[in-house]
C-alpha cells in the first residue's frame, strides 16, 4: 500500500458466474465517513479498509495502519444473496488475516468510530 497514502479501501463483491470474491475498486485517500459514498444502495458488498490512526502517548505521537473487515448488508435484500455473502464473509476475512470485523446494514453508520 504505501505509507504516502493514509487511507485505502478495497470494495469487493461475489462474481455470481464465477462464484468467488473480486475486487469493485480500490480508492485511496478516503475518509471513513466517505465510505458509505462506494457502496450500491441494494447489493452487499466487503470491504478492507486500511486507515492511518495517530496515537497520543503524552508528549509524542506514534502512527499505525489498522486494517479492517467490514461486511456492508443493505435491509431488505434477496435472501439467497444475503445468504451468499453473509456464508462467504468468515472465510475471506480469514484468508485476509484480518481480525477486526464488522457488519454495517446502514450506509450512514459508516464513521470513524
Amino acid at each position: 500500500l504505501g505509507r504516502d497514502v493514509a487511507n485505502v479501501a478495497f470494495l469487493m463483491k461475489i462474481d455470481k458466474e464465477k462464484l468467488e470474491v473480486v475486487v469493485d475498486c480500490v480508492e485511496r485517500d478516503i475518509e471513513a465517513d466517505e465510505l458509505s459514498d462506494l457502496l450500491p444502495a441494494a447489493t452487499p458488498r466487503y470491504l478492507a479498509y486500511s486507515y492511518k490512526y495517530v496515537h497520543k502517548e503524552g508528549e509524542h505521537e506514534r502512527v499505525s495502519y489498522p486494517l479492517v473487515f467490514i461486511f456492508y448488508c443493505p435491509p431488505g435484500i434477496n435472501p439467497s444473496l444475503n445468504m451468499m455473502y453473509a456464508s462467504t464473509k468468515q472465510r475471506l476475512a480469514n484468508a485476509l488475516q484480518i481480525q477486526k470485523l464488522f457488519d454495517v446494514r446502514n450506509p450512514d453508520e459508516f464513521d470513524e468510530e
